[in-house]
């Protein structure tokens, strides 16, 4: 084959190699292999017309640059599809004097230890989750509301929700009291 169309054909082929590894670096997987593609016809048709040492060792160059494209190509992980996420319907817990009676002592206790001592301080329970040990927020007449954690009675950074179902109605102090009283 004539020298300078078999270079011709050689920079060709190198720079389709080259382009593979950008493409494989952007993850498109489908334009990589459209140019492996290309690149595997080029090198399949100046296989045959390689002439003399010099061209047949090129050729063969050739061919480990594009197994190394095609390597490349196989290393691209395919765009995962992101999944809709499934909505749950909230579920709201109606909190009435009989649900509240069901709650442990323990946790009524620190309820009540949160709830301080002023007689007119409230606690609203949160209406979401499973009533367990539900989040509950303290309003007292001289201070800010204060909302705790139910599973370990800290406070929280911020207040429960305010939705009218996001919360149960007003439970004074005077009502945990006599709750824990009856336990």
């Amino acid at each position: 084959m004539d020298p300078n169309q078999f270079r011709e054909a050689r920079v060709r082929i190198n720079e389709l190699c080259n382009n593979i590894a950008v493409l494989a670096d952007k993850k498109d997987i489908e334009t990589s292999k459209e140019t492996y593609e290309k690149a595997t016809q080029l090198l399949e048709s100046l296989t045959p017309q390689a002439e003399g040492e010099i061209q047949e060792r090129s050729v063969k160059n050739l061919g480990l640059k594009i197994k190394v494209a095609d390597m490349l190509i196989g290393k691209i992980k395919p765009l995962r599809k992101k999944k809709p996420r499934k909505t749950v319907p909230k579920v709201y817990i109606d909190w009435t004097m009989e649900r509240l009676e069901s709650l442990s002592s323990n946790y009524l206790a620190k309820v009540f230890a949160n709830m301080g001592t002023n007689a007119d301080t409230k606690v609203y329970f949160s209406a979401t989750g499973k009533g367990v040990r539900p989040s509950y927020q303290v309003e007292a007449s001289d201070q800010d509301d204060i909302a705790f954690s139910g599973s370990g009675h800290k406070p929280l950074k911020r207040k429960l929700p305010s939705g009218e179902k996001d919360l149960s109605p007003p439970f004074s102090r005077s009502v945990i009291e006599s709750i824990l009283e009856r336990k």
